[in-house]
């Protein structure tokens, strides 16, 4: 995991990372902070690119798809920030061969294998609980309740990735000669995750169709990636930054989708955008862990619906038995006026929090110098390493903090920048750095 920030304010756009990455291996997880998540696009033109998530894209590090990219680039420019991102997906798109069809085939069965497990892992989780609340500990549950349970989550599940958006550009046809391709591969997975589960013909063809879903859907595994590309185009004069989730390559197309909740066009400023684990940074500009902000809802919501059972079980004490009607119009009204109770307190919350903490801190962002700018967006990283640090949870933030600025007038500019060398024995380094500009 990681923590990453772009703060953008007229004058240019800041962008940090830090530098840990967690590396799962066969006996558990190692956590390094060397790290490097921050790059510059291009030489010679003000764009900069964050990558978070996977650290590769179909078993090629983004480190060497990004300076083969920017190789590439040389001195071209284009006249729109967007303009760049076009073209850094069409290098991607346009070099299918970088990534192996073993990898591609492997990046299949993450996928599938992942959404296989995930619903098994809450089928487990419902017969569990099923089991706890019967009270018959010496007794299993029927087999045709687990089966029960078992068909109410595969559809659910199948119902959810139906309403999710088909990525435009896989057609028909593509998806049709995958599916088919691949069929023989998603039922040996099938019959791996579900070996033990009595599975209707039904349902398989279900789960068959929920792992084409997974492949074509806007649904993103774990190993997806998220790209951050910023800075400005030749006729841009305000900065803006574009986000996409880039998840693999497989059957020689790239599946990837623009995450417009942390993109801006030029428009309002300033704005601060987080990523990957933002509960410190969002803390940090709304006055409130958004965990704690999550239970405050909830705990109000248990207890007003609390309140208004215990009015109507006295209600239905002095109400004749020949009149339920009435009961179920008390309740109701209870249940409409619990949920504009809950609305009201959001919105106060909101602009609370707005009046007191978000706009303060962005009417200062906006007039921020860039040295400043650079400065708080090194800041925001470096509370979440903080946190990580003095709490029991996995250091999974933390190590140098990269910080880069990005301005129309000078360009990009390293503010700190980490080095697996000592610069003082590389000076060939630098030299050859010095000629490519």
């Amino acid at each position: 995991m990681t923590t990453e920030v772009g703060i953008l304010n007229k004058t240019g756009v800041a962008i940090a990372a830090d530098s840990a990455v967690t590396v799962r291996l066969s006996d558990g997880t190692n956590i390094y902070n060397s790290a490097i998540k921050l790059f510059a696009l291009s030489k010679l033109h003000p764009v900069g690119i964050m990558v978070y998530g996977n650290a590769e894209l179909t078993g090629v590090p983004w480190e060497s798809l990004i300076k083969v990219y920017r190789k590439k680039l040389g001195d071209k420019s284009f006249p729109k920030l967007k303009d760049y991102c076009d073209d850094f997906l069409n290098f991607l798109k346009g070099n299918i061969s970088f990534f192996s069809d073993e990898e591609q085939k492997l990046s299949i069965v993450h996928i599938v294998y992942e959404v296989f497990a995930e619903i098994r892992q809450e089928i487990q989780m419902l017969v569990r609980r099923t089991f706890e609340t019967s009270g018959e500990q010496d007794i299993k549950l029927p087999k045709s309740e687990i089966n029960r349970i078992t068909n109410e989550v595969i559809d659910s599940f199948s119902n959810d990735l139906e309403e999710k958006e088909t990525i435009f550009y896989f057609d028909k046809s593509f998806v049709d000669s995958v599916s088919k391709e691949y069929e023989k591969l998603f039922e040996k997975i099938l019959d791996d995750v579900f070996e033990d589960l009595k599975i209707t013909k039904v349902r398989r063809n279900k789960l068959i169709k929920i792992a084409i879903g997974s492949l074509f859907k806007k649904r993103f595994s774990s190993i997806v990636s998220g790209i951050v590309i910023t800075g400005f185009g030749d006729d841009e004069i305000f900065p803006s930054l574009h986000t996409y989730n880039i998840e693999c390559v497989f059957a020689n197309k790239l599946k990837y989708s623009k995450n417009e909740n942390k993109s801006h066009e030029i428009g309002s400023y300033p704005v601060i955008i987080p990523f990957a684990q933002e509960d410190m940074i969002s803390t940090f500009l709304q006055g409130i862990d958004p965990m704690l902000q999550s239970f405050s809802e909830h705990t109000l919501e248990q207890v007003l619906q609390n309140y208004f059972e215990t009015i109507v079980e006295q209600a239905k004490k002095s109400i004749p038995d020949d009149e339920p009607n009435f009961v179920n119009q008390i309740n109701k009204q209870f249940q409409e006026t619990k949920q504009i109770l809950l609305d009201r307190y959001k919105e106060e919350m909101i602009k609370f929090r707005k009046l007191i903490h978000i706009d303060p801190i962005l009417s200062t962002v906006s007039i921020l110098p860039k040295d400043e700018l650079a400065a708080m967006a090194e800041s925001l990283v470096s509370l979440t390493s903080l946190k990580r640090r003095v709490t029991t949870d996995a250091e999974t933030v933390g190590g140098p903090t990269d910080v880069a600025l990005i301005s129309k007038g000078d360009g990009f500019i390293w503010v700190n920048r980490k080095h697996y060398f000592s610069p003082k024995l590389n000076h060939d380094f630098f030299a050859r750095s010095s000629r490519l500009t």
